[in-house]
């Protein structure tokens, strides 16, 4: 039997409703949908997603990433994108698994069997990437889903295997790219740098040349790279990055359009009121009434 049935057959016993279910492990999501769904603006945290039922797109500015179980896909930095699921029926629900990359024991294991390669200066790649899905990988996220029957396997065993498999990632076709982004002394390292700065400090007015002397690159130079990275300008990743956790608060809470967008770093609330619209196809106003008539009916 292929190692991807046996995947989708224990994701098939682990998750028998729709949605995203959280695990014991941490950092690892199982999902299932069975129907397909239309593309959402989402911004996932460094993870592998593998597919074991049906497939999923990703839209980043002008490309497609398509993943099944074929292909699993890596974000080697948190990036926006759109993506939703292509193929999934209520007989063959669309089954996955999402696990965010310990970018800190990534590095150290990198340290330890990864050889010192030269600094290039050609634009660094994307930070996202499909690549094809091999027995090892498969194996290791079959035996990580194993671990899960009881809480001594998954608190003893599977720490092990989410080892093994960075191994793995490090040591296969992506991981030059995978190098590139925790190697300090590679430009990848200096972009995703200045990337999760930007996580820490999106509420403030965040200027290129700011974030370009964090990078120690010119402006000009910065920004070849972190478009190259991201297939967005810095500036428009930072209204991404808040327009999102302004949607998060508007999902958590009771705070007005006002109260929000002022939080996320905006001085403007007719702007902030027409970016988050462009991006969610709905108004402030709109996202904080239904998530306050949705608690009122909890």
């Amino acid at each position: 039997m292929k190692y991807q049935n046996r995947l989708a057959q224990r994701l098939e016993m682990l998750v028998t409703k729709n949605g995203i279910m959280k695990t014991d492990i941490p950092g690892l999501d199982l999902i299932r949908v069975s129907e397909p769904t239309q593309p959402k603006p989402v911004i996932y945290q460094p993870c592998i997603y593998v597919v074991a039922q049906g497939e999923k797109r990703a839209y980043v500015d002008e490309y497609t990433y398509c993943y099944d179980d074929l292909h699993y896909l890596i974000l080697s930095v948190p990036l926006p994108l759109y993506a939703g699921v292509t193929v999934a029926t209520e007989d063959e629900p669309f089954l996955a698994l999402r696990l965010e990359i310990p970018i800190e024991q990534l590095q150290a294991l990198h340290q330890q069997c990864s050889p010192q390669m030269e600094m290039h200066t050609q634009l660094c790649d994307p930070g996202i990437f499909i690549t094809p899905l091999d027995e090892q990988i498969e194996d290791c996220f079959v035996r990580l889903l194993q671990t899960l029957k009881n809480a001594e396997t998954t608190s003893v065993i599977a720490p092990l295997i989410q080892q093994e498999l960075l191994f793995y990632l490090l040591k296969g076709p992506q991981g030059k790219v995978l190098s590139d982004f925790v190697a300090q002394d590679r430009i990848g390292f200096r972009i995703s740098t200045v990337i999760h700065y930007i996580q820490r400090h999106y509420q403030e007015q965040l200027e290129v040349a700011e974030l370009a002397n964090i990078a120690n690159m010119s402006p000009s130079t910065f920004f070849k790279h972190f478009k190259s990275v991201t297939k967005v300008s810095p500036i428009q990743y930072v209204k991404s990055i808040r327009l999102h956790q302004a949607k998060r608060m508007f999902d958590e809470g009771r705070l007005t359009s006002g109260e929000v967008a002022y939080q996320v770093g905006y001085s403007s609330l007719s702007q902030f009121s027409r970016e988050y619209k462009r991006l969610f196809q709905v108004t402030p106003s709109a996202s904080r009434n239904d998530r306050y008539q949705e608690i009122r009916g909890m």
